[in-house]
């Protein structure tokens, strides 16, 4: 019986796991599902939370759960059908998600886990919408397709990251510098360079609440500099 545990984060105070978001899912016998809610200020690093929830599952042994689930709360997505292909791709795959890119080009800003493949569409994966962005929103990754599959991938995006048991049991942490911004790009090269792990894409659509990477400040910046000087990667110059 496989342990599914979904952590859903929220920046805003108000907002609530609507009550009938799980129940049909709950119903089901092959599965142990819980979904805490973390509704975090302003002040708490998202990477410290995760943080402590990895020490919370590590210091549970054996009864800690399979899978982590660290989902933002605005990310639309049906449980049922993701949690069978976590099952499905178990053996596969050490961590997983719903949109990431097979090539990391380092050369462009603000460096993203989808304007980093801006040089290589071919190379993204995922099947995410952004309905506020209207059409555009809806097209971006060529896994629109109903014949794609799961893929292989360098970084995946930090709206939704699925942690097995063995990725926490092997004591990977998040960089707390990174509060939010890069958070989900430097863990997958930690995941990948450091730690060797698999990293997949679940085609399974997910209608993402916010803009994304569509619209970013100068606030982005920082951090960016921060991972490239982390990552030894040339810095870039932006107007």
């Amino acid at each position: 019986m496989m342990r599914i545990k979904f952590v859903m984060t929220s920046r805003d105070k108000e907002f609530r796991i609507p009550e009938t978001a799980f129940s049909d899912f709950n119903t089901k016998q092959d599965q142990i599902l819980t979904v805490p809610q973390y509704n975090l200020d302003n002040k708490t690093p998202l990477t410290k939370l995760y943080n402590d929830l990895f020490a919370e599952e590590r210091d549970r042994g054996s009864d800690g759960y399979d899978y982590l689930v660290l989902l933002h709360a605005d990310a639309l997505v049906s449980v049922e059908n993701l949690c069978t292909k976590i099952a499905m791709y178990a053996d596969k795959y050490d961590i997983m998600g719903l949109a990431g890119t097979k090539v990391v080009d380092t050369t462009h800003s603000p460096l993203s886990w989808f304007t980093a493949s801006t040089q290589y569409p071919d190379k993204r994966y995922g099947s995410v919408w952004h309905d506020q962005l209207g059409d555009m929103g809806r097209n971006l990754f060529n896994s629109h397709d109903p014949r794609a599959t799961d893929a292989r991938v360098s970084i995946i995006d930090g709206l939704c990251i699925i942690v097995s048991k063995k990725v926490i049991d092997s004591g990977i942490r998040f960089d707390e510098r990174f509060t939010f911004d890069f958070y989900d790009i430097d863990f997958c090269f930690t995941a990948v360079m450091l730690y060797k792990f698999r990293i997949g894409v679940l085609v399974e659509l997910v209608i993402h609440g916010s803009v994304g990477m569509a619209i970013r400040d100068k606030s982005y910046l920082k951090p960016e500099a921060l991972f490239r000087e982390k990552w030894k990667l040339k810095p870039i110059q932006v107007s």
